[in-house]
């Protein structure tokens, strides 16, 4: 997610040094310092977090066990739920891709 974010807003900060009014380098100036500066501080805390979570090797306190499978319409039942999540589902029929356009003949002079 901080992936694309930085993508938006390096193309955001793009937009703004193209617009040419008096106020607009300024911003792409702080859309590109926000790439460059905050999002990494972002980043590096939530890996910490991660990464300390993961070395507790402990369950959530309020997680249930349940034998059921975690239903469609329970997106984040698998945080407290400890229910496998459902498999992929396979296409029924497969779909064709388009045909390729024919080139039209082109007239001869």
């Amino acid at each position: 997610m901080l992936i694309a974010l930085g993508e938006v807003l390096t193309a955001a900060a793009s937009f703004y040094s193209d617009l040419g009014q008096a106020p607009d380098p300024h911003t792409a100036k702080r859309l590109q310092y926000l790439v460059e500066h905050r999002l990494g501080v972002i980043w590096s805390d939530l890996t910490h977090m991660r990464n300390d979570l993961a070395d507790r090797h402990q369950d959530h306190p309020q997680r249930r066990a349940c034998a059921a499978e975690v239903g469609p319409d329970e997106p984040e039942a698998s945080a407290v739920c400890a229910c496998p999540p459902h498999p992929p589902r396979l296409a029924t029929s497969p779909v064709a891709p388009p045909a390729a356009p024919t080139p039209a003949a082109r007239p001869r002079h």
